[in-house]
């Protein structure tokens, strides 16, 4: 971004101090982090993986107010920052986009009635049986709504095919540069 830069400098007790700065073309501000408590050290991640976070902090940014409080999706944003360490990180991705969809008020929260069968979601929250075995499957949804579930490759695919929509829907059209980025780099990386 022109004329933004990020520095660190020593706090007190040799503390780090985080002090950045974000313009735009008509304002800039420069806000002072004073204080931060960590509850662990920040996770080490291999490249994908830092792609991974930078896609949800994209997220966060491009579909919340700012300075709006979500301490249900901030909760759902460190659980998802933690699994990029394993090997559940793709299920936390679609565990937190379901989340977040959730929090702007999508209609997510109530899951189809009964068991089994697929589903297709209609704008405003309503769920249809999907025809022809389409959609996503009622165990999907299930693992989708509870992040102490981990989404099995099946489960995955549903989950992004049912979500991606509904992300750009919610993105009104804009481009996440994480995905274009996250595009690139697998299409660089050398084939297993």
């Amino acid at each position: 971004m022109p004329g933004a830069s990020a520095r660190w400098r020593a706090g007190p007790a040799g503390r780090k101090v985080g002090c950045a700065a974000a313009c735009s073309p008509s304002r800039c501000e420069l806000k002072t982090l004073t204080h931060a408590d960590l509850e662990s050290p920040p996770p080490v991640l291999a490249a994908e993986r830092v792609l991974f976070g930078w896609y949800l902090n994209e997220l966060v940014l491009k579909l919340l107010a700012r300075e709006d409080p979500h301490p249900r999706l901030f909760a759902a944003y460190a659980c998802a920052i933690e699994a990029l360490r394993g090997d559940a990180a793709e299920s936390a991705l679609r565990q937190f986009e379901w989340a977040l969809l959730h929090e702007i008020g999508l209609g997510l929260a109530e899951l189809p009635a009964g068991e089994g069968g697929h589903w297709a979601w209609q704008a405003g929250g309503a769920w249809r049986p999907a025809e022809d075995g389409r959609g996503v499957a009622r165990s999907t949804l299930a693992a989708l709504a509870n992040p102490a579930l981990s989404l099995d490759a099946q489960q995955r695919r549903e989950a992004r095919r049912l979500l991606k929509p509904m992300l750009d829907h919610a993105l009104g059209g804009r481009r996440l540069a994480s995905s274009q980025l996250m595009q690139a780099f697998r299409a660089r990386a050398p084939s297993a």
